[in-house]
């Protein structure tokens, strides 16, 4: 090489590295704004071993665990808080007993995953319950990505610990089904160099803004050309509503049997039960499709099909006849939060925000107030 040739290199480099350093500086500060926030780690570390843990049953609450961290770059931190009895609670919340009490079970939408304590769902529904002149204590049994088996088993050690006189169960899509994302036991050559590049950019990508939207949105503009890419775990969740009606309702059996197990347990301890159906965030609004089909989750979102999930009630329906067979109250606050959609989920991530717990817990109120009033009678 000529030293002509060199000095070429060396400009093209140096020109090479300023433009990546200015996208970097500007992805940083329209995220974090002018602050010293913006100089450190651009994805935030999630501390979900110090409030859970995880084995071949799935998630399981750790007693007296506690963490915080933000849902992505530049969101405010959250912390999460958990009881020795494994309930998420607010710091420093005094310990009670409602006359009638109340345990909330299902997954991050009664969590409260991107919220606080004090305005997720269980908080929402016992401050409206006191409202009512209903001396409730509403437990937040939550647990964030589990599925109705995995919550079948929670539900036993909850119950037992909470002492209830109603149990909510509160499902979602998330949570109806029960399989697991696929992972081939005889890779092909692809698969295994998609994994393996997903697995080599992961390190810079937690740290380089530029990195992080350029591996994700590479990876979200060939997905649809592969078959050997990986689905993100977004997508992968939104696979039932592009099933054939035969495909879906043979996976919604099978989740309905571990629902009807819950309600049979819960009946079987003489107490009250109530289900309630959240939709996803794209069920209530075409507007969501944009955060998936632009990368803008905190989460890898590849492999997302863009259309309107607004229109599909399969999960609606099924759990509405799922409801009258096992004489239960169901509770679809689907028309409530289609209203306010856009108020009821966070702005960059399709968790409830706390306007969405706050919808939820309103809808939920007067059924809960009823049951309460019934497990009084029932006591005496």
């Amino acid at each position: 090489m000529s030293r002509r040739s060199g000095v070429t290199l060396v400009r093209l480099l140096v020109i090479i590295a300023a433009l990546f350093l200015a996208a970097e500086a500007a992805l940083r500060i329209d995220r974090y704004g002018l602050s010293s926030a913006a100089l450190g780690r651009w994805q935030p570390r999630l501390g979900w071993s110090a409030i859970r843990t995880l084995d071949e049953h799935g998630p399981w609450p750790r007693p007296g665990g506690s963490a915080r961290w933000a849902l992505q770059a530049g969101s405010p931190e959250i912390e999460y808080r958990i009881d020795a009895d494994g309930f998420r609670v607010a710091p420093g919340a005094a310990a009670r007993r409602g006359a009638c009490r109340v345990l909330a079970v299902g997954d991050s939408n009664v969590f409260g995953y991107g919220v606080r304590a004090e305005e997720a769902l269980p908080a929402a529904l016992e401050a409206l319950l006191r409202e009512r002149g209903v001396d409730a204590d509403v437990r937040n049994g939550g647990v964030c990505a589990s599925d109705v088996a995995e919550q079948r088993l929670w539900l036993e050690v909850a119950a037992e610990r909470a002492s209830p006189d109603v149990v909510i169960l509160v499902l979602s899509p998330w949570s109806l089904r029960t399989d697991s994302p696929e992972d081939p036991t005889d890779p092909t050559l692809g698969e295994k160099l998609a994994r393996g590049f997903i697995g080599a950019v992961s390190w810079p990508a937690a740290r380089s803004a530029v990195v992080d939207r350029a591996r994700r949105r590479l990876l979200h503009v060939v997905a649809p050309f592969t078959h050997w890419l990986p689905t993100s775990d977004a997508a992968w969740h939104l696979r039932p509503l592009l099933e054939a009606r035969p495909e879906f309702e043979l996976r919604f059996k099978g989740a309905a049997t571990y629902v009807e197990e819950m309600v049979g347990r819960v009946r079987a301890k003489n107490l009250t039960p109530l289900l309630v159906l959240v939709p996803l965030d794209v069920q209530t609004s075409a507007s969501r499709n944009r955060l998936y089909a632009t990368e803008r989750l905190p989460y890898p979102s590849w492999g997302f099909v863009d259309r309107d999930y607004t229109q599909d009630r399969r999960y609606a329906d099924d759990m509405a006849r799922l409801a009258r067979e096992l004489g239960v109250p169901l509770i679809d606050v689907t028309e409530r939060l289609v209203t306010h959609a856009s108020e009821s989920y966070l702005q960059n991530d399709y968790h409830l925000s706390a306007a969405g717990h706050r919808r939820v817990a309103e809808e939920i109120a007067a059924p809960a107030s009823d049951a309460c009033q019934q497990a009084a009678v029932a006591s005496k």
